[in-house]
């Protein structure tokens, strides 16, 4: 289960980076274009980053559903909590990302 923990814990936090740098995007693109053209493309990489670390902890944790864990049930109720986090925060991210773009 610590594996879950870390690979979903390590997930949200590109992910809290990734908003962070859309929100930058946004704020800084009428002073400082080249700035935030490089904070929005830097967005993308963290979400990337994010999506690679979420496929590891879903691999990792159908692995200990075929293993029969006795951890994987725990480990399923913390993944799904986490995720949802990483959810909600990967919306948003898109939704800076979208505004940057002026698509919204």
């Amino acid at each position: 289960m610590h594996m879950i923990k870390k690979l979903s814990s390590m997930a949200v936090d590109e992910t809290f980076g990734a908003l962070e740098y859309a929100r930058m995007a946004v704020e800084k693109k009428m002073d400082y274009p080249d700035i935030a053209e490089t904070m929005y493309r830097l967005s993308g990489e963290e979400l990337s980053h994010a999506m690679m670390l979420h496929d590891l902890a879903t691999a990792h944790l159908e692995k200990m559903k075929k293993e029969s864990s006795t951890d994987a049930i725990a480990a399923q109720i913390l993944y799904d909590f986490i995720y949802e986090m990483q959810i909600d925060k990967t919306n948003e991210a898109k939704n800076y990302q979208a505004m940057y773009k002026g698509n919204m």
